[in-house]
């Protein structure tokens, strides 16, 4: 730490009175230093930075497994506790330099070493002010704790080895990014209002939601380069960023967890908003129903830029590929224009330096005296020079705009961690109204959609992009679709949601993003869920057009996945939305896969249970017994399909069947009965013509099932005759057994 970050050209041990005590090694070590080293050249001093910071993140997270304070402390807290203690003691350490003259390297100026001591005095003052020392572990408790634990993080990063020019060396160390030391200040000074809000319970000015505050603190410090942003790793700050971000989360999420009961704390729109807009393109944000379109456009213009290899070198298609290019191309160019003009060694290749590109157009002229002096005669290798220029050019465009491009998806990576902890947080409180789960729905399946579509087309960047990817998929299968729904949402509201869904699930040709599209219309459908009729209509007005889709047009982009889970996560709806369809599927199904596929989902739909004798016949069972007589008729037409009695598909039609004729003992009629003596024929018609034993074996097994059944149901309906000629005459006995003792 000395080496790395003091001056100690003024730096004398005497001038600290007191010897012997605690400090007496680090004052010791200082002297050694001076009289051995003196002053550290500046790239020693980069890496012992690194080391630093590297030796400090190792030390937190040893300390974390040693402490034992507080059973019920989590391993995060203990982080937290850890880095409070580190904190503390480089203030200490820093103020026992100070006394003896050392000065501390920084990039604010003369009075940097107060500067810091002041931002970690004041770390250590909402330490002593907000932080609860009597053991207590409740929830605001934490999250003030572990605010206090973030600013302590970032005062750690104000720890500087100075600038390259401070000892007139000529380091090559870029420090572009490395003067935010006013910016991390400014995080500290936030964070402390935050963590007075929060502390005392009591709004701010302008009654703000501190969670929404702190959202924007957050994602500032990821998107800066103490938060570890930046196309390359930071070459003085080790596992400084590391640090920070581990308290980030931690402070986060302990917030998050004081919404359910804080009045301070919101998980509304703007929180949402912010949110999003970190972690979605802003393309996607603008993202209408011309998006499409749109979309289209950028990738006819990224395919132009990819085959510029392909380009002839002709100079009239030089100077037009020249006009495209903007400004931002030409200062990327003024800079690299010193290291192209080496010679390029290789076939084809040309001098290109653009200080000789005119000599090499006047060449001509100066040699050939019947040229008038005026006039300058045109070169032959000058067409090919100059496209190989504007080649140049365009490289280096599209260069910058990887580098642009790839900085933008590790920002958008670190700040997902933000959107995870607020749906993580949620399914344990149900924080998050209908509203902000269903407008965060669209823009994270948009931004799905186009890093699909973008790593198609084998650009850069391609292992950020599939972190990204990965992440918002598992955020949208695994947490946002399923958030808890008081099945009370607006119907036009999720019915718009649900089209633009279904467009974007059009759009790719994907297994993966059929499933996430899938599980969020059926949180749509569980959205709605308690709201009757409407519900119902709902459901049908998205799956209606599916199952024909799906089963009848080759170039379709639909799983059998959506109807799954429907069938399987609301299996109420799904009985009266999909068993009509999926039973004309079975018939007019392109192909016997999918037919196959339609007598599965079927078989699903007709599990049922005996009912309660005290109940009604619900509506999706009478739905069920409405068209039995079909699913029938498609049953007994697929056991007379030879593509369809092949083994593996006539085994799904026979278990089908089989879950008919158990639905059919609970709540079949005379029409459904005599309607099976048609399957029953078709059975007996496989059973002879199958040489299969194992397909002769089921169809044994359900032909007996079918005259079990309409036997049992025969001797039901002989009872019920019975019962009912007993009853008239029991009944008359009673009507005048009441008239006598009205008599009486």
């Amino acid at each position: 730490m000395i080496g790395a970050f003091f001056n100690l050209d003024a730096f004398n041990a005497k001038k600290k009175k007191k010897k012997g005590d605690e400090h007496s090694s680090l004052l010791q070590t200082a002297c050694q230093l001076k009289e051995n080293v003196g002053r550290v050249p500046f790239a020693a001093r980069a890496l012992m930075s690194s080391r630093f910071f590297s030796l400090i993140s190792e030390y937190i997270n040893s300390s974390t497994f040693e402490r034992s304070e507080g059973a019920k402390e989590s391993m995060k807290d203990k982080k937290v506790h850890a880095v409070l203690d580190v904190s503390s003691l480089i203030r200490d350490s820093i103020h026992t330099l100070q006394e003896s003259g050392a000065i501390l390297d920084c990039d604010l100026g003369k009075d940097a070493s107060d500067t810091v001591l002041e931002s970690m005095d004041a770390c250590e003052n909402m330490k002593s002010l907000f932080i609860d020392e009597s053991g207590e572990t409740g929830s605001k408790t934490r999250a003030v704790t572990a605010l206090v634990g973030l600013a302590s993080s970032l005062t750690l990063q104000l720890l500087q080895p100075g600038l390259p020019g401070d000892d007139n060396e000529d380091d090559d160390i870029d420090m572009e990014d490395e003067d935010i030391s006013e910016e991390i200040m400014e995080m500290i000074s936030d964070l402390s209002d935050v963590t007075s809000i929060v502390s005392s319970d009591e709004k701010g000015e302008g009654d703000t939601n501190v969670l929404h505050s702190l959202a924007d603190i957050c994602i500032g410090i990821l998107n800066s380069s103490c938060g570890g942003s930046g196309l390359q790793a930071s070459k003085i700050r080790g596992g400084a960023s590391k640090i920070t971000r581990e308290c980030l989360q931690t402070a986060w999420a302990a917030v998050l967890a004081t919404s359910s009961d804080s009045p301070i704390a919101n998980l509304d729109a703007n929180v949402m908003n912010t949110l999003l807009e970190a972690v979605c393109s802003q393309k996607v944000l603008e993202q209408g129903e011309e998006a499409e379109s749109d979309e289209d456009m950028s990738d006819e213009e990224d395919s132009d830029d990819d085959n510029n290899d392909d380009m002839r070198l002709s100079f009239t298609n030089a100077t037009s590929a020249n006009m495209d290019s903007d400004s931002e191309s030409e200062e990327a160019m003024n800079e690299s224009d010193s290291e192209e003009s080496t010679n390029k060694e290789g076939k084809g290749e040309i001098e290109v330096d653009s200080s000789k590109l005119e000599n090499l157009l006047i060449q001509s002229s100066d040699d050939d005296d019947s040229v008038d002096g005026n006039m300058l005669e045109h070169h032959a290798g000058a067409d090919a020079a100059l496209a190989q220029l504007i080649m140049m050019k365009q490289e280096t465009r599209k260069s910058v705009k990887d580098q642009k491009e790839k900085l933008e998806l590790s920002n958008r990576l670190r700040c997902m961690t933000l959107l995870e902890a607020m749906f993580l947080s949620n399914k344990r409180s149900g924080l998050i109204s209908n509203q902000v789960v269903l407008m965060s729905i669209l823009p994270l399946l948009r931004s799905r959609s186009e890093l699909v579509k973008s790593m198609s087309s084998g650009r850069s960047s391609q292992s950020d992009k599939t972190a990204l990817l990965e992440k918002i998929t598992v955020l949208l299968e695994t947490k946002v679709a399923k958030t808890s729904v008081d099945g009370m949402a607006n119907v036009d509201a999720c019915k718009v949601v649900a089209d633009q869904i279904t467009i974007e699930m059009k759009k790719v040709q994907d297994i993966e993003h059929c499933k996430c599209c899938s599980a969020l219309l059926v949180l749509l459908v569980k959205a709605v869920g308690k709201q009757g009729d409407e519900s119902i209509a709902f459901a049908k007005s998205i799956y209606d057009a599916f199952v024909p889709e799906w089963a009848t047009k080759k170039s379709t982009k639909l799983k059998g996945v959506l109807f799954d889970d429907l069938a399987t996560k609301c299996q109420s709806i799904a009985k009266m939305v999909l068993t009509a369809p999926l039973i004309v599927g079975s018939k007019n199904a392109r192909n016997a896969f999918l037919k196959t596929e339609c007598f599965r989902m079927l078989s699903t739909l007709y599990i049922t249970k005996a009912p309660d004798e005290r109940s009604d016949v619900t509506i999706e069972m009478l739905e069920l017994k409405k068209h039995a007589v079909d699913f029938t008729k498609s049953l007994a037409d697929a056991l007379r399909d030879e593509e369809m009695t092949k083994t593996k598909r006539a085994r799904e039609i026979v278990k089908c069947a089989e879950r008919l004729v158990k639905f059919c003992t609970i709540y079949g009629d005379a029409a459904m009965w005599a309607e099976f003596e048609g399957l029953k024929t078709a059975t007996q018609e496989l059973l002879k013509t199958s040489e299969s034993s194992g397909i002769q074996s089921i169809c044994k097994k359900l032909e007996s099932d079918i005259a079990d059944g309409v036997k049992e149901y025969e001797e039901k309906i002989a009872k019920k005759k019975i019962e009912s000629v007993k009853s008239p005459s029991s009944s008359r006995k009673k009507v005048k057994k009441k008239s006598k003792k009205k008599k009486a």
